[in-house]
């Protein structure tokens, strides 16, 4: 069962996984969920998801290394392998069709939903015209420049974006690196720039955390900080956040808004109908 996960803090949400036993998960709020693929989509996701795997490793190598080097030539070479058998049997990454209603994107078991999906589809030059796709440059040179450390910070805003551009995530180790400080002082010296997420397990940037469904982030801080006080700050930042309640009269309910069901409007039917 993969609903019972532990957070995952490298990914970000909506971020697709393909398991061995065939089942694919989600991260939502830090943590894996299952997530339910079309059979007949489900060999094109797994396939999508390698190609991504692929891309964003030859990223990292490049940003990791000023030299052309073997290593980058065989993860080019399995790129371009993973890319051909992927055209061979589904046909153009970016492909489309036309109907009534406008332009249609293959539906790939919702892949496009996934945080690195633009890497995958900017592999290939397409013509909208005559649908059809050439590779793009990264399949035979380096396309991006070594990253250059940085050795130190001016200030914990600093310390944490730099941290946030390096590695996606809030590493206290990193930032306390940056600062030339101990791991406890830098927590200290970021203050409310981040909050210890009691739901996630980890630190969270502030403009995260106090966005998104605010009042059950509120609940889940409300039942930490009354066991420990140093969730207490969640508390008095995410009660100054939560949006006021509309009255019923400024709600506009329209049907075929998301969020009214189907049951809702087949009551509402009956009623006026009388049927």
């Amino acid at each position: 069962q993969q609903a019972t996960a532990a957070p995952d803090t490298r990914r970000h949400d909506g971020y697709l996984q393909v398991h061995p036993d065939g089942t694919f998960t989600r991260i939502r709020d830090g943590r894996a969920e299952p997530y339910v693929v079309a059979r007949n989509q489900a060999s094109e996701l797994r396939q999508l998801l390698g190609l991504r795997d692929a891309v964003m490793g030859l990223l990292d190598a490049e940003a990791s290394s000023p030299d052309d080097t073997a290593e980058l030539d065989a993860l080019r070479a399995e790129l371009g392998q993973r890319y051909d058998a992927y055209v061979r049997r589904f046909g153009p990454l970016n492909r489309f069709s036309w109907r009534r209603t406008g332009r249609t994107r293959a539906m790939q078991g919702g892949f496009s939903a996934d945080p690195h999906a633009a890497a995958v589809y900017a592999l290939e030059h397409f013509d909208a015209v005559a649908q059809h796709a050439t590779r793009a440059a990264i399949f035979t040179r380096r396309v991006l420049a070594p990253r250059h450390p940085r050795l130190g910070a001016d200030s914990p805003a600093d310390a944490l974006a730099i941290c946030l551009d390096t590695f996606g995530e809030v590493r206290l180790g990193e930032v306390a690196r940056l600062l030339g400080c101990a791991d406890a002082e830098a927590r200290d010296s970021l203050g409310q720039l981040v909050y210890d997420d009691p739901a996630a397990g980890c630190l969270v940037p502030a403009p995260e955390y106090l966005s998104g469904n605010v009042r059950a982030k509120l609940a889940a801080a409300q039942a930490a900080a009354a066991g420990d006080p140093r969730f207490a700050p969640n508390v008095t930042a995410l009660t100054a956040v939560i949006p006021r309640d509309l009255c019923p009269g400024e709600i506009d309910a329209r049907l075929g808004a998301a969020w009214i069901d189907a049951a809702h409007v087949q009551q509402f039917l009956r009623e006026t109908l009388e049927d």
